[in-house]
């Protein structure tokens, strides 16, 4: 399915990912629960070949079995990419919807949660906004290159969404999400809201969020148009 040129680019990027990026994302997005993406991606992966037993006593030794096979074989970013273990674009994210810490309508994080109720405010009060992060080392990342993604619904029914590629690297411009958000490193400080960072910039906070929420919400728009117009 991959080729060497394709590999050796997937294993730069995998590098680049565990050495840099993990810090910058689960700062600024939050992370996916690891433990469960990893049973629930080898479980996608093997449930058809190795079927679990009807005995209950086999069948419980067979899920700790997996258990303990999935932290194994997703233990790096890179094990991602074996020959198997692929999975596509629409499966790995509704592995990772599966697998969010906390409520996806309330972000935690400082920079996710400033970002969604920008966002939210965009559109009307009968729509349902939902913001997933795919951070932690998931095929959605790794893979396809989306680090976080907004969906919004009516009435619990998918209206739209728009993928977000987010890097620190200065160098990149383009991305295979809908929106690439660059945050320099020169200006990290700035989005810092701690107590103990001096340099948190509330003015130059705001207007990132203003300006990120606006790429967003306009490629959320687009997809709505596109997935219509067909």
């Amino acid at each position: 399915m991959f080729n060497s040129t394709m590999i050796d680019r997937i294993d730069r990027g995998c590098s680049s990912y565990e050495n840099t990026g993990t810090r910058l994302e689960e700062e600024f997005i939050g992370s996916i629960n690891k433990r469960k993406y990893k049973e629930e991606a080898y479980n996608y992966l093997h449930s058809k070949d190795k079927p679990l037993s009807e005995d209950p006593g086999e069948k419980f030794e067979q899920i700790l079995q997996r258990r303990e096979a999935a932290q194994m074989e997703f233990e790096k970013a890179l094990d991602l990419i074996k020959q198997g273990n692929y999975i596509n674009y629409k499966d790995s994210m509704d592995l990772v919807e599966k697998c969010q810490i906390g409520n996806p309508e309330k972000p935690t994080q400082f920079f996710s949660a400033a970002l969604y109720n920008k966002i939210k405010d965009a559109f009307s009060e009968k729509y349902t906004l939902k913001f997933f992060t795919s951070t932690g080392v998931t095929h959605l990342d790794v893979l396809h290159g989306v680090d976080c993604f907004f969906k919004l619904y009516e009435d619990g029914k998918e209206m739209t969404l728009a993928t977000i590629d987010l890097t620190g690297n200065r160098d990149k411009d383009k991305s295979r999400a809908d929106v690439l958000i660059q945050i320099k490193q020169a200006e990290r400080d700035k989005y810092d809201p701690s107590k103990n960072n001096k340099n948190f910039n509330k003015e130059f906070f705001y207007n990132q969020i203003e300006n990120f929420s606006q790429l967003i919400t306009q490629a959320m728009l687009d997809n709505y148009n596109q997935k219509n117009s067909n």
